[in-house]
């Protein structure tokens, strides 16, 4: 498996981020994994003037406090595709709420819907149905 450059973690759980880092690294999914706790630290460094490392994946949690993962998305639809994702983006939840499913998979910048936590499984599939 050839690992993508550059993934982004966007979760306020300091755990799932723990534990998705560590199925990242365990896989090679990715050279460098970036961790935002808050979406709204996610955006300034998508839109920061000294960008040097382009983000390929992104994971993005649905639910989280002052900016949720859908808010992000309508402030990630207006940024300019150099400061989007390269490749795709992810929403991930624990969420069973069939609207929440919905919603993400109906938004065009939304690859996919991905029940928390990340596994080696998900990944590979990830690499293998997106020929990464």
């Amino acid at each position: 498996m050839n690992p993508v450059n550059h993934v982004m973690l966007i979760d306020d759980s300091d755990d799932d981020n723990f534990i998705h880092q560590r199925v990242i690294a365990k896989t090679g999914f990715a050279n460098r994994v970036t961790i935002y706790q808050y979406a709204e630290q996610a955006l300034e460094f998508l839109t920061a003037d000294d960008l040097e490392h382009p983000v390929d994946i992104i994971f993005l949690d649905i639910n989280m406090p002052r900016m949720d993962g859908f808010e992000f998305l309508v402030a990630y639809s207006q940024l300019p595709l150099e400061r989007r994702a390269r490749k795709l983006l992810f929403m991930v939840s624990t969420s069973l709420n069939p609207k929440d499913r919905e919603r993400a998979e109906s938004n065009s910048h939304v690859h996919g819907f991905i029940g928390k936590p990340l596994t080696v499984e998900t990944l590979q599939r990830v690499l293998g149905d997106f020929d990464l």
